[in-house]
Parts: C-alpha cells; structure tokens; sequence
C-alpha cells in the first residue's frame, strides 16, 4: 500500500550508500560482463524483508543465481521478519533443483494459508443494439394499406409527436419495406433534425431526405405527397 511505501521509505533513507563500481560491497556479486549496475545500495543488516509473488521463477544469464522472477510484485512489508529470514540463495537453488521453476511462486510460501477463492460474478453485459437503431417491433400488427408498397424508407428520427418507433409502426402498417442503414434500394430517409448522420447520408448524395410529417401527412390523406 501508499502507506507501507512511505514507512519503508523513511526506514531505509538514512541507510543507501552510492554504488562504487571499482570496489563493490561483499554483499553484491555482479554477473560478468554486467553492464548495468545499481546506482544505490543498502547493507542487509540495514535492510527489510519484502513479501513477493510472481508468476513463475525463470533461468537467466544476467543474474549469479542463474534465476529470477517473473513479472514479480510486492504483496506486504514484512515487519514481524528480520532480514535474515529472506530466502537466501541456498534455498532458492534447493527450489530451482526439484524442479519447481515452473510452478506458482506462492505455492512456495507455505507459510500463509491458501486463500479461499472468491465467487466471480460474471458482471459482463449481453451486447444489445442502441435504441435508435432498434426496429420497432411490429408482430402484433398487420398491413392495412399499400401506400409504401414496394417503397424501402430509412427512419432515423421522429418528432416531438411521433417516435422513430411510432413511424416504423405507421409505415409497416402502410407496406413499407424499413431499414435501419440507407442502401442502394431506399426510397427515403427520413429525419426530424440535420444530425452529423443525416449530414453524411447528405454528402453522399443520392437520398430523398423528408421530415417525419411527411410520413403522417401520406397516411392521413391515404396519397403519396410529392417530394419537395
């Protein structure tokens, strides 16, 4: 945590001493040819004991211990330990001979009790389709005219009287063949304001773009209003 970052900070401040690479501590060995050198160290006597977990332990040819950690993280500062508690290279080499270089690094520390696993609760969310691209449901309704026969329309929009849905439902009723997408075969678009959607339907060109009211005005006069 923050917390336990800051107490070891103010634990170990005073103790860091600058890495001198023509005569290194006893403490530190290097493995030759090592181009990278720490810049700071610290006398384990003067050191704490961190508690690690890692995915696996892995060989390489950087460290003496021919092994080290991956993708380590620390889990807590262990206080109630002195520094020569740590694991030390006999026993990691111990570990890395029966061949456990593979295996979970905390099923290594016997000292903690296995954790019980947590219930996981699938908070994903069923993929659904954006309401104003939703075709309006029309199962329980039936064709009472042929005015749109043959017409394929694109409803984008409705108006404060009418909603996208109540038009779909008004132009199936009248024959019409909807889409949610404009495609070669539509007859026409129809959309209450100039959205960056209709203006890209405009750019295209190609569309016969109409206001909801025409819609209402074909069916209330049973005809097919001209296009302005």
């Amino acid at each position: 945590t923050d917390q336990e970052l800051k107490i070891l900070q103010k634990m170990l401040e005073k103790h860091w001493r600058v890495f001198n690479p023509a005569a290194p501590p006893s403490c530190i060995e290097l493995m030759p040819p090592c181009k990278e050198k720490p810049d700071v160290w610290i006398d384990p006597k003067n050191s704490r004991i961190l508690q690690v977990k890692a995915a696996q332990i892995v060989p390489t040819e950087k460290f003496v211990t021919r092994f080290t950690l991956r993708f380590p993280r620390v889990q807590k500062l262990r206080l109630d330990k002195n520094w020569y508690d740590a694991m030390d290279s006999k026993e990691l080499q111990q570990i890395t001979k029966h061949g456990r270089t593979s295996r979970r690094i905390s099923e290594i520390d016997k000292e903690q009790p296995p954790k019980k696993k947590r219930k996981t609760v699938n908070t994903r969310r069923s993929l659904t389709v954006l309401q104003q691209f939703q075709q309006a449901d029309t199962k329980d309704l039936s064709i009472i005219a042929a005015l749109f026969q043959n017409k394929e329309i694109c409803i984008l929009s409705g108006d404060d009287s009418h909603s996208k849905a109540d038009l779909e439902r008004i132009a199936f009723q009248h024959g019409a063949s909807r889409v949610q997408y404009p495609t070669d075969a539509t007859d026409i678009v129809v959309a209450e304001k100039k959205t960056l959607r209709v203006s890209n339907i405009i750019e295209t060109g190609g569309f016969d773009i109409v206001k909801p009211i025409w819609i209402l005005t074909c069916t209330e006069n049973n005809i097919l209003v001209p296009l302005e």
